[in-house]
């Protein structure tokens, strides 16, 4: 018997795209903006960024951003750092605690106390603070000369129930070495050696302000 083979046609090619796809391209944005700030070049990677915003291209990675605030604030580039939360604002990136710790410390160290309150206020409406938010803000307050806010801030950490840090510490320690409020850091100085924080030390300081 004669056997029937049948022969199917051989399937159609796709042809290849040379286009990458958003994805991709969002990728790259993100990689291209880490290998300048790997190599050091601060301004390289805040050009590739506005040259991608340009092309309608925006990095997704909050590490990214993250990572160019950081090296603004080590570079005391304060005007590209402030650049960089206005691009974060227009490519309505979704801010996360690491974030927000950024703009504090940035708008801190740059002298612009307003906006690092406005920052801190922000993320408490998200429930976004952290011990570090919280050091942060205490350190911007010191460093701005409101000492007496400062304190007033780790007393209402305190009473929140969280734990400080040793960052925490040393911010409201700065805060206390104002002669007005050498009293408060003996307070807490004595109970930062027991390592036990309550209720207790809250009503002491709020008594010795």
């Amino acid at each position: 018997m004669a056997m029937i083979s049948f022969s199917l046609p051989s399937p159609a090619k796709l042809p290849i795209s040379s286009r990458p796809s958003i994805p991709n391209r969002v990728n790259v944005a993100d990689r291209l903006i880490l290998r300048h700030l790997n190599a050091g070049d601060l301004r390289g990677a805040i050009s590739a960024l506005n040259l991608m915003a340009h092309d309608g291209i925006r990095p997704t990675d909050t590490v990214t951003f993250s990572s160019l605030l950081k090296s603004c604030i080590r570079a005391r580039e304060f005007r590209l750092g402030k650049l960089v939360h206005a691009r974060l604002t227009e490519f309505e990136i979704e801010f996360d605690s690491v974030l927000y710790n950024s703009l504090i410390s940035l708008y801190s160290k740059s002298g612009d106390l307003a906006r690092a309150v406005d920052v801190f206020e922000t993320m408490g409406r998200f429930s976004k603070r952290d011990v570090v938010s919280w050091s942060a803000m205490m350190d911007c307050f010191a460093n701005s000369g409101r000492e007496i806010d400062a304190i007033k801030l780790f007393v209402g950490f305190l009473e929140m129930g969280l734990v400080p840090n040793d960052y925490c510490y040393t911010a409201v320690i700065r805060a206390c070495s104002n002669s007005e409020f050498v009293s408060v850091g003996r307070i807490l100085r004595f109970f930062m050696k027991t390592g036990h924080f309550d209720s207790d030390v809250c009503v002491t300081v709020w008594v010795a302000l």
